[in-house]
């Protein structure tokens, strides 16, 4: 997503929307695989995981795209572009402490 987010800074328009297609795509990526952690980590009520999961993820987009209106206002495209990089670099922070706490569980 980074290498996408990137590309939608360029001044070609070939670049800008091939940069908006690795966005795209890295985010249904992201998307499904969160999505299916929701089903493998949760121990019990699955279903309801999965409906908490969907609803903070409608949630967190209107929340977020809701911020990323301000950074239009305050920055432009570059300041856009700075906030996606930013939620992707939190997003993998987040990953990786999930990942991390799940092999914990697993080695006890």
């Amino acid at each position: 997503m980074a290498v996408g987010i990137s590309l939608t800074e360029a001044r070609d328009l070939a670049l800008i929307i091939l940069g908006v297609g690795i966005v795209t795509g890295g985010l249904f990526a992201a998307h499904s695989t969160a999505s299916g952690w929701v089903g493998e980590r949760a121990t019990r009520d699955r279903a309801l995981a999965a409906a908490f999961y969907l609803q903070f993820y409608y949630m967190g987009s209107s929340l977020f795209g809701a911020v990323g209106g301000l950074a239009w206002d305050a920055f432009g495209w570059t300041g856009v572009a700075s906030y996606c990089l930013a939620l992707a670099i939190a997003a993998v922070a987040v990953a990786l402490r999930l990942r991390a706490i799940a092999a914990s569980r697993r080695n006890e």
